[in-house]
């Protein structure tokens, strides 16, 4: 797994910094400090699928769940995708 660090208050144009033998900008990291950055590729695909259907259910019948397990797809997917940049950038 590839653990990001970040500088804050970057201004200007990003930088790259070698982490773990791959490059990625420094200062477009999507949802900093969630603890999805932890979790596998299989654990972020299983959110993906389980949180899914969970919306499904829930579709009609609570929109306030339905809108929480819509968000848990949509940061796993975030993350997921973030990754696959950085490892195209590498």
């Amino acid at each position: 797994m590839v653990r990001i660090t970040t500088i804050s208050g970057v201004r200007g144009p990003p930088r790259l910094t070698w982490i773990k033998e791959t490059f990625v900008t420094t200062r477009f990291i999507p949802l900093r400090g969630h603890p999805y950055h932890d979790k596998t590729e299989a654990e972020l695909r299983y959110i993906i699928k389980d949180a899914g259907e969970a919306a499904r259910a829930m579709r009609g019948h609570a929109p306030e769940a339905e809108c929480k397990y819509l968000d848990q797809v949509n940061d796993a997917c975030t993350i997921l995708a973030y990754r696959e940049r950085a490892l195209k950038k590498g």
